[in-house]
């Protein structure tokens, strides 16, 4: 995986809850639920930032992007649209 990641939470009036960039995680509630979440995608310096509405378990999420486990490990309910955008396969040609 390349670039990094940005998580807001759309029911906590768009706030940060995890940014790869800074390997932080801020307010985090209800990791354990299914929830929208805005998902920023910063491919490199030189590209145009892409988002879209996720509904994904945060938890899951951490098993996925800081545990290593394998995305169909980790989701236990994730679109192919949402797992191609997590993933970065949605970019390639």
């Amino acid at each position: 995986m390349f670039g990094t990641i940005e998580i807001f939470d759309l029911s906590q009036n768009g706030g940060l809850v995890y940014s790869s960039g800074h390997a932080a995680r801020y307010a985090m509630t209800d990791t354990d639920k299914i929830k929208d979440y805005l998902v920023i995608r910063r491919y490199g310096p030189h590209q145009v930032p892409r988002a879209q509405i996720c509904s994904l378990i945060l938890n899951e999420f951490f098993l996925w992007h800081l545990d290593g486990f394998s995305i169909s490990e980790a989701f236990s309910e994730l679109t192919l649209k949402e797992r191609l955008f997590l993933t970065g396969q949605d970019q390639l040609n």
